[in-house]
């Protein structure tokens, strides 16, 4: 679906004042999501400059926005310590999704869906073998994964590096007097070549 729905729209390859507006989405997006994440206010990840990033505008406003990265191998993908001996071989070049965000305020509305479909649409017609994600959004989040092609490959590894790393202390739920690792899992949509 490109274009626009109900007064929201989509913008591919966002330009600089957009992506000012996506960088500081992301922050706000995972304080608002998990408060005691440390999340800074302007998220720009050095993968920015190379990834292709969609955003959804209402009112002018930069309210979603998601990255798609290809790299040539799996290790070449953003956060690739997650999907470190979870997935077999993978031929290149291979895809990550990642950095999708929606503004709190226009949640559930199936933003998060459009970019998913408008990224897997791309992915498709650049010819991407592979596409990885990670997500620990829950059940919802791993079933809107799947309904566009994507299957649940195992459980993803602890972040070792970047901003993300000081999430893993986070990811747990109390039990009983004892926190919990809640699952991180990994998944991956292969193309069906006709």
């Amino acid at each position: 679906m490109h274009g626009s729905l109900n007064g929201y729209r989509l913008v591919t390859s966002p330009d600089l004042a957009q992506m000012d507006e996506i960088f500081r989405l992301r922050g706000f997006a995972w304080r608002s999501r998990l408060p005691a994440f440390a999340a800074p206010a302007v998220w720009q990840d050095t993968e920015d400059s190379t990834c292709l990033h969609w955003a959804i505008l209402h009112g002018g406003e930069v309210v979603a926005a998601a990255r798609l990265c290809v790299a040539q191998s799996l290790e070449q993908v953003p956060d690739a310590e997650v999907y470190s001996g979870v997935f077999p071989a993978l031929d290149g070049p291979v895809g990550s999704i990642n950095r999708l965000v929606v503004h709190p305020a226009h949640a559930k509305r199936g933003l998060s869906e459009w970019l998913d479909r408008e990224r897997m649409a791309h992915a498709d017609a650049v010819g991407v073998q592979h596409v990885v994600a990670h997500t620990f959004a829950g059940m919802p989040r791993v079933a809107a994964l799947c309904s566009v092609g994507f299957r649940v490959a195992g459980k993803a590894n602890h972040y070792t590096s970047g901003l993300l790393e000081n999430m893993n202390a986070l990811l747990c739920v109390s039990g009983e007097g004892e926190r919990q690792p809640l699952s991180t899992v990994a998944l991956i949509r292969t193309r069906i070549i006709p």
